[in-house]
């Protein structure tokens, strides 16, 4: 029987993946390996199958280190898919392989959040328009810097960064 936390990561995958936009039909792929927390796996797998696509799950064995090319046939799956749901433990981040993906056409959703925050967090309209508004300032920025009353004062330059 599934708990009120399961439930709850339910309804949060199944309002994230409808916020993709994800028409039926499109092939979404939950990728994930072994070392990821199967709840969320399955929660994605699940809602993607509600929502009437074609979803493909794929779990491979962890590989325990940062930044590590996807194996080949997971890239090829990737790339001819609609969608990723990227649930790996340790996520392909600035790899080629991710760059291939992208330039595939396909689109990546990075899922990096643990099962009880993902649960936790519900997005809405609101919310996704608020992100999208920070991600456009965010393309024009040359530099972005975060100042606060405690002291941070980081400053990162955005050059080069798609």
């Amino acid at each position: 029987m599934i708990g009120v936390q399961g439930m709850d990561l339910v309804r949060s995958t199944t309002e994230i993946l409808k916020q993709c936009e994800l028409k039926q039909g499109d092939e979404v792929i939950v990728y994930a390996d072994t070392g990821k927390a199967p709840g969320i796996v399955q929660s994605f797998y699940a809602s993607a199958l509600s929502l009437g696509v074609d979803p493909i799950l794929a779990v491979f064995p962890q590989r325990r280190v940062m930044l590590q090319e996807p194996s080949l046939s997971a890239l090829e799956l990737m790339k001819k898919s609609t969608m990723v749901v990227d649930c790996a433990t340790d996520p392909g981040l600035y790899t080629k392989g991710l760059n291939a993906v992208l330039d595939a056409g396909s689109r990546v959703l990075q899922v990096l959040a643990e099962e009880a925050s993902l649960a936790r967090m519900v997005p809405t309209k609101e919310l996704v328009a608020r992100a999208e508004a920070a991600a456009r300032l965010f393309h024009s920025a040359k530099e972005v810097r975060i100042e606060s009353a405690a002291g941070t004062n980081v400053t990162a330059d955005c050059h080069g960064r798609p």
